[in-house]
């Protein structure tokens, strides 16, 4: 399998709002290293590859990668990332250390259409294998995978913002799949909590849901939509206060069923009180490939 870099572009463009830090790290240390961002797989992996893939689509009941679409996968995985889960499953505590494992799901596939490549989300889970910390870490890194005739090229996507700490569990699920204009369009849902936090004293975030939407064209990744957050916080008293952002995502459709726009009615209560309510609105823009806040 060779590696090598590609020119700065991503096979998918996140059309929503992606929003979310919390304590604790993961693979997020990855992030600020400079390991490539694409790598191709090509050879014998590539045939792997497509020939799982090309069945995806048609096979309802087996959609799990097998043992060796998995480790296709893996290998084709930068080092680093796989250096920062050995890390971060080892920081758990004792007996922690060498227990840890990575696993691959495929989140969406798109299959071959008009001469296109086929197209995947694929998520590397990193957690301990062993049952004593299997809850208390968990972090999925969500990739695209491009799958052309004489190669395959797998492109780490890279998180929003930097941060020093990271969500201690991410788990990547599909919320919904709508259309834009002629375009699919799969919505993913990240599920970010800091279980160390919600036990003790910790100030900061303690959860947070966010759902982004991912469309299958060559442009960069825009911002996304908060649809729940909960925080504990200190009021001007020092008091510890508990505060809960709770929202929901709309869509709003055309007289054809397509995406026009986003409507996210939300509330904030602290400590089980409702403190504040409204609205934000986001709305297409075509030229740009976006959603913008009005």
């Amino acid at each position: 399998m060779k590696k090598q870099k590609f020119p700065p572009h991503l096979p998918f463009v996140v059309v929503a709002l992606l929003s979310g830090l919390l304590p604790h790290g993961a693979l997020c240390a990855a992030d600020s290293l400079p390991v490539p961002s694409e790598v191709t797989i090509e050879g014998q992996d590539h045939h792997t590859l497509k020939d799982f893939f090309k069945r995806f689509e048609q096979d309802k009941v087996n959609r799990l990668p097998s043992e060796a679409v998995s480790q296709v996968l893996y290998r084709a995985l930068p080092e680093a990332y796989k250096k920062a889960c050995e890390e971060s499953v080892n920081n758990l505590g004792d007996g922690a250390a060498g227990t840890a494992g990575m696993t691959v799901k495929v989140v969406y596939a798109e299959g071959e259409k008009e001469r296109k490549p086929i197209r995947a989300l694929v998520a590397f889970a990193c957690s301990s294998k062993d049952e004593a910390y299997a809850n208390k870490f968990r972090d999925e890194r969500l990739a695209a995978l491009e799958i052309d005739r004489r190669f395959s090229r797998l492109s780490i996507l890279k998180r929003e913002e930097e941060q020093e700490k990271c969500p201690e569990l991410v788990r990547i699920m599909v919320e919904k799949n709508v259309h834009i204009g002629s375009k699919g369009v799969v919505g993913l849902n990240f599920a970010r909590s800091d279980e160390n936090a919600s036990g003790g004293a910790a100030m900061g975030i303690l959860k947070e849901e966010t759902v982004n939407f991912y469309a299958f064209e060559d442009n960069g990744i825009k911002p996304a939509v908060l649809k729940e957050r909960e925080e504990r916080l200190r009021d001007s008293d020092g008091k510890e206060v508990t505060s809960v952002y709770s929202a929901s995502v709309v869509l709003k459709k055309d007289m054809k069923g397509n995406i026009v726009g986003i409507l996210s009615p939300f509330t904030v209560k602290r400590n089980d009180g409702r403190v504040a309510k409204g609205m934000v609105r986001y709305s297409w823009d075509g030229e740009n490939q976006a959603f913008v806040r009005e």
